[in-house]
């Protein structure tokens, strides 16, 4: 009865390997010591018979390899330094080991043998890789020969002939590439058969990208090889890398590989043999990371000519690409992320490649592209959207935004992004054309611009909610784009019609915010547009209609803003939108009522109205105040109705003095010390201007007595703020030099 093989458990197995291997380098350092070098060697090829196994999967394999490196140092070190010395005939070595048994442990001795006595010039190194090359075949086993495949190149990089002489025995550049290009092959198909099975997992995929590191080392060794010239890339490498890894027919290996030499290898390089790189990427198979390739190629293109701005640029980037790309996609299936992705990262290289004039025409047909492809699509998946949205960026690097929204379908393509990233780019587009202060001339680029920006004006079905802030912050932005237009007969009326369609949709809350914009666009035109003022001012007291619904007080101040801009444009109705906003300070219960009588009444004191109407407002404006119930409030409101009585555009004296008197009567019915005293101060200036523009009903000996009064009650309060007030209004009356101004003794 045959008795049952029982399977060591691999990470057992592994543990004792390691530990067998430390135990045989303190024994190859004793015979070392001792110079008893058959017994090192013994040694040495024990340590190296614990790679012969096949249980262990390439992750625990690889610990093993690190363990083997690390102990083989200990006899590197020694053949190159106390062997020799010794007097050893390294030659006698190395054709020694290639007389063990196990084809694995040979191997690896024969590499760090052969390698010292080629250091050594013992041994040439045509033919050390030449046995090298032919015996490691007899390695077989996918993971076993790729690690021993790796150790070799470990061992030969630093002895690698690079130069181009003849001599046989010293080896040249062609022998070095001839070698990493076998090496190279090997170590592929090698690859390939270790990932042939009947199952795929996450971890086999992530131990053959680990793998691929390993097989991609030959091409960084060789591209750091001195004498590597295009022609030797373009002739030889890159043909044989192709064939190899297309050959190859696995999705891990060529995506990892195509990369691995596009980053290895000079991008001029990459420049010069473009068209057959791109041709290849015909031939890999499905679901190969084509878009992964394409933009590594791209971005090291883009880098190499910004560091290298001097180069010649005669080839036409967007053909190229596009046309190997159309070619592509009909062999591998770009998802939508990666279609846009591509064309983004293409778009990006095109800004660095060319000139303003070939880019911008190229980007017009990037936009066609990406946009016919995209409005194929139901859906469009967060990662597209955002390379949508580096597509549309990207040229900001090149040129000034009105030169950017000219692209053709630009705002159709920010209309395809879902809204939290449409809303984002609108305000990215908003904020650099107020950043830059530009300013558009005609009314065709405005209405784009303002289409650019939609969502900071409108409500859509697909809007996240936003709060009071936010909306604000979107408003202010749609004003300063708004304002920034150069008002001509010619634009501005297409300009404000395409504002106006849009506030259609912007809901109450937005249209409150903007609906003031439209009226300072208006009233921004006015003074230019001088033959179309009536009708404007009909437009503008329509929209006041439409804010009387949504803000009383908004409408209030609006109809104020307009009242004064009337009156300065010589408007015969400027009065009536002063009428207008008094009747809806009387009717309106939820206006502020201090707030809106100080703006009315600062207003008309900077203002001239027709027969005078000032004046019948502001006496309008004192009798409102009676009804207010704060004194303290109703005296610096009557305050500001005697300036604005008594100033340098009316000169209604006895009542702006009696307005004095009604503010000096609400002082003394202030509870508060405080209020009463600053309120006092407040008067006492009033009566001061008043005086100084020879305001008949005002004498010095008022003003004196007046302020006696009130430094006797700042004596009794002691109150920091009220001394360094009226300590403010003595020492402006010190600084005068008039004579009448003399009379005052403050």
């Amino acid at each position: 009865m045959s008795k049952k093989v029982q399977q060591v458990d691999p990470v057992t197995e592994s543990n004792q390997k390691q530990n067998n291997m430390a135990m045989y380098t303190d024994l190859m350092r004793r015979a070392m010591d001792h110079k008893n070098y058959n017994e090192a060697l013994e040694n040495a090829y024990k340590i190296c018979e614990q790679m012969n196994t096949t249980n262990l999967i390439p992750a625990q394999y690889y610990n093993l390899y690190l363990v083997l490196q690390q102990c083989l140092s200990v006899l590197d070190m020694y053949l190159r330094t106390d062997y020799i010395a010794d007097g050893n005939d390294i030659l006698d070595l190395y054709e020694e080991v290639q007389t063990y048994q196990c084809a694995v442990a040979r191997l690896y001795l024969m590499c760090i043998v052969g390698s010292a006595a080629v250091k050594s010039k013992k041994v040439g190194i045509v033919v050390f890789l030449k046995d090298i090359i032919e015996m490691s075949r007899a390695v077989q086993h996918p993971t076993k020969g790729i690690f021993l495949r790796n150790y070799i190149l470990d061992c030969v990089k630093s002895i690698l002939p690079s130069s181009t002489t003849e001599e046989p025995s010293e080896g040249n550049l062609i022998n070095s590439i001839e070698f990493l290009l076998n090496n190279f092959s090997e170590m592929c198909r090698l690859l390939v058969r270790l990932t042939q099975g009947p199952q795929v997992t996450e971890q086999k995929v992530e131990e053959q990208q680990q793998l691929c590191q390993v097989v991609g080392k030959n091409l960084m060794i060789m591209s750091n090889l001195d004498g590597v010239s295009l022609e030797l890339y373009s002739t030889n490498i890159l043909p044989r890398f192709l064939e190899q890894v297309l050959l190859s027919r696995d999705k891990v290996t060529q995506d990892y590989l195509y990369d691995a030499l596009i980053q290895a290898f000079p991008a001029d390089y990459q420049l010069a043999t473009l068209h057959l790189l791109l041709h290849s990427l015909g031939g890999v198979v499905a679901n190969v990371g084509i878009r992964r390739i394409l933009c590594s190629l791209m971005e090291r293109i883009s880098s190499y000519v910004s560091a290298n701005p001097q180069i010649e640029r005669n080839m036409d980037m967007f053909k190229i690409f596009s046309t190997h790309i159309s070619q592509i996609v009909k062999t591998q299936t770009l998802t939508c992320e990666e279609y846009v992705s591509v064309y983004a990262t293409l778009a990006h290289l095109v800004i660095v490649w060319h000139n303003e004039d070939d880019a911008y025409t190229q980007l017009n047909a990037i936009n066609d592209n990406v946009y016919d492809y995209l409005t194929t699509q139901q859906n469009i998946s967060i990662e597209a959207a955002n390379a949508l949205m580096s597509l549309l960026q990207f040229p900001f690097t090149k040129y000034n935004v009105l030169k950017v929204i000219q692209l053709r379908v630009y705002p159709e393509l920010i209309n395809l992004l879902p809204y939290t990233l449409r809303h984002e780019t609108h305000r990215f587009v908003a904020k650099k054309v107020t950043e830059k202060n530009h300013i558009s001339s005609t009314g065709d680029i405005m209405v784009l611009t303002i289409r650019c920006i939609e969502t900071l004006y409108q409500d859509t079905k697909d809007m996240t909610p936003l709060n009071d802030e936010e909306l604000a912050i979107d408003c202010n932005l749609f004003k300063t784009v708004a304002l920034s237009s150069t008002v001509s007969t010619e634009s501005f009326f297409d300009i404000v019609r395409e504002v106006k369609n849009a506030v259609k949709n912007a809901g109450n809350r937005r249209s409150l915010m903007i609906l003031p914009t439209v009226i300072s666009m208006y009233l921004r035109a006015i003074p230019v547009i001088t033959d179309k003022k009536d009708d404007m001012f009909k437009c503008v007291f329509d929209i006041l209609k439409t804010l009387k619904t949504l803000s009383h007080f908004v409408a209030l101040k609006c109809c104020v803003e307009v009242g004064s801009a009337a009156a300065q444009a010589k408007y015969s109705q400027a009065s009536y939108f002063f009428e207008t906003a008094l009747t809806m300070y009387e009717d309106e219960t939820d206006i502020p009522k201090e707030e809106s009588l100080k703006l009315i009444l600062s207003t008309l004191a900077s203002c001239s109205l027709e027969d005078d109407m000032n004046e019948v407002y502001i006496i309008g404006c004192g009798k409102f105040i009676q009804l207010l119930q704060d004194s303290f409030q109703k005296g610096k409101l009557y305050c500001q109705v005697s300036s604005a009585l008594f100033n340098e555009q009316r000169k209604v004296a006895k009542q702006s003095v009696s307005y004095l008197q009604k503010a000096v009567k609400e002082a003394g019915l202030c509870q508060v010390a405080e209020q009463n005293i600053e309120l006092l101060i407040d008067i006492l200036n009033i009566y001061i201007i008043h005086f100084i523009r020879d305001n008949s009903e005002i004498t010095a000996e008022y003003i004196n007595n007046f302020a006696n009064v009130i430094k006797e009650s700042i004596s009794q309060t002691e109150i920091p703020k009220l001394q360094s007030y009226y300590k403010e209004t003595a020492d402006y009356i010190a600084t005068r030099t008039e004579d009448q101004v003399k009379q005052l003794q403050l």
